[in-house]
């Protein structure tokens, strides 16, 4: 028996269909990521007898939260473990990419940029853009594709974090390792 239950709203589907399950997982997962209905940033999880299979975690909406709690509660310049935790400290691994890649080769994630970064995209001519350097940050390579990106915090007025969601489809290599495609479906 699958089952597809969103955070905020229960179960949205049950039944014995993977096909029609990957549909509705799909819709409410890219709804959560979007901002989209009242699955707007809720978890999506993909249950089958009972055991999580996938579970889409909406870290933007956690680092949000987290970051109200941490904007009333720490000095500026403090930092809040917690915080922390659902960033990424480091670009994903070739394993983490190809495990929670969607279907369609997307992938996302919440990223930290300082604002020196940023500022050096404008100051000094170099080559990497705003969206190279949010790509680098994701997937360790600039080449990620069709990004949709949205400011999920900041701290301090040096640091920026970001939700960074976009297409693997014009990367061959993760770390100058081949991107090969896996046998069968990825998501299983």
């Amino acid at each position: 028996m699958i089952e597809i239950i969103v955070s905020n709203i229960g179960k949205v589907y049950e039944g014995n269909s993977s096909e029609e399950a990957r549909k509705v997982y799909d819709h409410y997962m890219k709804n959560s990521i979007e901002g989209v209905g009242r699955a707007s940033h809720e978890d999506v999880s993909w249950l089958e007898d009972g055991e999580i299979v996938h579970e889409h975690v909406d870290h933007a909406s956690t680092l949000y939260r987290q970051s109200l709690r941490l904007e009333k509660t720490f000095p500026e310049g403090i930092d809040d473990p917690d915080i922390f935790s659902a960033l990424l400290r480091a670009p994903l691994s070739e394993h983490t990419i190809k495990r929670d890649r969607d279907k369609s080769n997307y992938i996302g994630g919440v990223v930290e940029v300082s604002v020196s970064e940023l500022m050096e995209v404008n100051c000094d001519g170099g080559e990497d853009t705003f969206f190279d350097i949010l790509s680098r940050k994701l997937v360790g390579t600039p080449h990620l594709i069709d990004m949709n990106v949205k400011v999920v915090g900041c701290f301090g007025g040096c640091k920026m974090f970001f939700y960074v969601f976009g297409c693997l489809d014009h990367i061959d290599k993760i770390d100058n390792v081949p991107l090969e495609e896996e046998n069968g479906d990825n998501t299983e």
